[in-house]
């Protein structure tokens, strides 16, 4: 942003180390890279529900189970969509 001090043009800027910020990101890729191997990779079905009881994620395992596709069963409850 240019600006005039004491009579004379100069350019303004800010500047911000978002360093630490940018690590913390990569941490927490790392733990979904990490998360996502062992969920996706179990044998086990395997469901994740938010406190609404609303599916949010199901693993492989799951689908070949019980037979519905992954976006068949994102934000469902359970409400009869499972055989369990």
């Amino acid at each position: 942003m240019p600006v005039t001090y004491r009579g004379q043009p100069h350019v303004l800027y800010a500047v911000r180390d978002i360093t630490e910020r940018k690590v913390a990101a990569d941490a927490v890729r790392m733990r979904e890279q990490q998360y996502r191997s062992i969920f996706d990779g179990s044998a086990d079905a395997m469901v994740l529900w938010n406190s609404a009881i609303r599916f949010v994620d199901v693993n492989h395992a799951y689908t070949q189970m019980y037979g519905f596709t992954r976006e068949e069963v994102i934000g469902t409850t359970l409400d009869g969509r499972c055989s369990w």
